[in-house]
């Protein structure tokens, strides 16, 4: 009977080949995991601010409508 080829050094190196892919993959996933939560979380910070910018926004054109108010009532002009 004939030897046939012995290929288990080449499927010890190929399972260690793609164990090293997996575990590359592995770390990409988690880091572009990473950067969604950064991401996310920025985008989260980015509309809390710009809330709280129209908030502020819309009580200083009430400030500014009541000082014109008090401004005609006293005779004071406001500064421009």
């Amino acid at each position: 009977m004939s030897k046939g080829i012995n290929f288990k050094p080449l499927f010890d190196y190929l399972d260690e080949q793609f164990g090293e892919v997996k575990l590359e993959i592995t770390e990409v996933k988690q880091g572009v995991y990473t950067l969604q939560n950064s991401a996310d979380g920025l985008a989260k910070m980015v509309k809390e601010f710009k809330n709280e910018q129209v908030v502020t926004n819309q009580r200083l054109e009430t400030q500014e409508i009541w000082a014109k108010k008090v401004s005609k009532k006293v005779g004071i002009s406001l500064l421009k």
